[in-house]
């Protein structure tokens, strides 16, 4: 007589309210699962300062350039009214619509604006974080060059370092 036993292994995960603070940035937290006996790595941390500092855009950083650099990288994020995608996936949803929105250059994050605000968001629609208010609510193009986020408000060129 054979016996055949089939053990079934059983993932048990175990979920932790990460949370990450620093003087003058917002607080990062997230609901992290760890599985039992396993260590997790969330390598995807970033903090964005409170009150993002203004810089002066480069000289040759005209609306037009902007216009160019806002149009290029935003092929894989799609706005759908008040929903924004990243590679077809849903992010998130709001109850107000998305006037503009950019990945961030870490891959990570989403730059958009809705209403007069600039706000960040993590692809997986966590850690939505204002970053500053626009004079209007006007549609601005954006680009993000290292730590600077430059944009048009009321038809000029600004930046800000947010990071």
């Amino acid at each position: 007589m054979t016996m055949n036993s089939t053990m079934t292994a059983r993932k048990i995960f175990f979920y932790y309210e990460v949370t990450i603070s620093k003087d003058q940035y917002q607080t990062w937290q997230k609901l992290i699962p760890v599985q039992s006996g396993k260590a997790s790595i969330n390598q995807n941390i970033a903090l964005f300062l409170e009150s993002p500092l203004e810089v002066s855009p480069p000289e040759n950083l005209t609306p037009e350039v902007l216009a160019k650099e806002f149009q290029t990288p935003s092929a894989l994020v799609r706005i759908n009214g008040s929903e924004i995608y990243y590679q077809e996936k849903l992010v998130s949803r709001f109850s107000q619509d998305i006037a503009a929105a950019i990945i961030y250059p870490d891959n990570n994050h989403i730059v958009f604006q809705q209403g007069n605000e600039m706000r960040i968001i993590e692809l997986d629609g966590s850690n939505n974080c204002l970053l500053f208010k626009l004079h209007s609510a006007e549609p601005s193009q954006f680009s993000v060059r290292d730590s600077n986020l430059y944009f048009t408000d009321e038809g000029k060129v600004q930046g800000k370092t947010i990071r």
